[in-house]
């Protein structure tokens, strides 16, 4: 499979089956590059199993995945262009938000400087800049999502994957 021309993520004949249930079966399509795209459906739908098998968390039963023409099976193939913001996102409960911030642009390749720019404006973007040194177990629900989005905007990611981000805010 070769992801079409533009194509953000191409999604080929996608099933995935546990052991007492079908979570998703035969799904494909395409996103453009440069496209918001929306999943909806019912609780229990597998919205969030196709998000974890579009993000590398999950492997398919069957069918493939393509994020910017890679193959998910090499997501670390992705790294730096590629972000992921899952639904139940965690941070430590005892270091300071800007530092975990900050650790996970240095894990996305920018450098340590780099790295403290962006945490700080992704912050800025969130409203968050006055908890910049609070743990993150100081934080409301709310503040705490907007952490996660904060994190997910990190770099300058081509695809952005976030799942339930407004949930609770």
């Amino acid at each position: 499979m070769t992801a079409t021309t533009g194509s953000a993520i191409a999604i080929a004949h996608v099933s995935k089956r546990f052991p007492r249930v079908q979570a998703c079966d035969d799904i494909t399509f395409d996103i453009p590059t440069r496209a918001t795209f929306g999943l909806l459906g019912p609780n229990g739908a597998g919205k969030t199993t196709l998000f974890s098998i579009v993000a590398g968390f999950l492997r398919p039963t069957s069918g493939r995945v393509e994020v910017l023409g890679v193959d998910t099976r090499r997501i670390s193939a992705l790294r730096g262009r590629l972000s992921i913001l899952p639904q139940d996102a965690q941070f430590a409960a005892n270091v300071p938000v800007i530092e975990q911030i900050i650790f996970f642009g240095e894990l996305t390749g920018l450098a340590r400087a780099d790295a403290e720019r962006d945490a700080m404006a992704a912050l800025a973007k969130v409203g968050l800049t006055d908890i910049a040194t609070a743990s993150a177990r100081t934080l409301s629900h709310g503040m705490y999502k907007r952490l996660g989005i904060a994190q997910a905007f990190l770099g300058t990611p081509e695809v952005v994957l976030l799942d339930e981000p407004t949930a609770g805010l």
